[in-house]
């Protein structure tokens, strides 16, 4: 089983909104009706991806936690408001980063999200998340070589589940036995890109290697909800791996398979691919990713 536990910072800008929508499955047009949604002494939870994925959350308040706290967990997830004065808050990151230095055998990893980001035209957003990025490393100087990720995310879009599927990914132990298996079985089948969904959150845990299609993302993340709903009307107690080819246009296809533990295979592949009915192939992935995620 593997536990990521992770700390979300800076006071008031969308870190509660971004554990409801991801976790709790709650629209991202209802967190503008919620005017003070975590007190300032913040919040703890659990939350289970699936049975052996579950990620600890720890909800800092309006003071920055103490160093020897930070170094207790594994990710610290610092949300920077777009919509804000961000300045302030990237000052706040860098004198974060560098108290931590002194416990550098156990400093933890930081993903650093840029939230707030549908604000912008697609312009802005690249200058924005050059210029913090830049100015964040110029001011660490030699602790660049820590490991600090920077994403642009929203609610109103698939950046803010693709950013929390990376910081799973980066803690998940077999996440490169899991590329490599996703790598043969995309060559073996001439599948162009292959996704591991866990289909309640919609968090991604694998990928092949290939070069990321954002489209392809993107349709993937949508197709989830529209499968599943429509696959609960057939087989309610879902006693049969559900099986459903979307097609794309005249060229493409994504193909759903449904996996043991709420996990769920997402294929990009040729219109004219066959192997979709065929649950053999399905079968042995599936005893293959069950065998290296336990």
């Amino acid at each position: 089983m593997f536990i990521g536990a992770w700390k979300l910072y800076h006071n008031r800008c969308g870190k509660s909104t971004i554990r409801r929508v991801v976790f709790q499955n709650q629209e991202p047009s209802s967190s503008l009706l919620l005017e003070n949604p975590v007190s300032s002494d913040g919040g703890n939870s659990v939350v289970a991806l699936n049975s052996f994925v579950q990620l600890q959350i720890s909800t800092a308040g309006e003071e920055l936690p103490q160093h020897e706290e930070i170094c207790l967990v594994r990710t610290v997830i610092f949300v920077i408001d777009l919509q804000s004065d961000w300045i302030v808050a990237m000052s706040e990151l860098i004198k974060l980063i560098e108290g931590v230095k002194v416990k550098k055998e156990n400093a933890p990893d930081f993903a650093v999200f840029l939230h707030k980001s549908d604000g912008l035209s697609a312009k802005d957003k690249q200058d924005v998340y050059k210029d913090i990025r830049k100015q964040v490393f110029d001011e660490l100087g030699p602790l660049n070589a820590m490991q600090v990720e920077f994403y642009l995310t929203s609610l109103y879009d698939h950046s803010i589940l693709h950013a929390i599927s990376k910081v799973v990914q980066r803690h998940l132990n077999s996440n490169e036995d899991l590329t490599r298996l996703l790598d043969n079985f995309c060559q073996e089948h001439s599948i162009q890109k292959a996704y591991l969904f866990d289909i309640l959150s919609k968090v991604y845990i694998a990928s092949d290697s290939s070069s990321p299609d954002p489209d392809a993302y993107d349709l993937c993340n949508d197709s989830i909800d529209v499968v599943d709903d429509i696959a609960f009307i057939y087989n309610p107690h879902k006693i049969e791996p559900t099986i459903a080819d979307i097609n794309l246009d005249s060229n493409r296809k994504i193909t759903f398979v449904s996996i043991s533990n709420g996990l769920a295979l997402l294929c990009v592949c040729s219109a004219n691919q066959k192997f979709g009915d065929n649950c053999k192939i399905y079968k042995e992935l599936e005893t293959k990713i069950t065998q290296l995620l336990f």
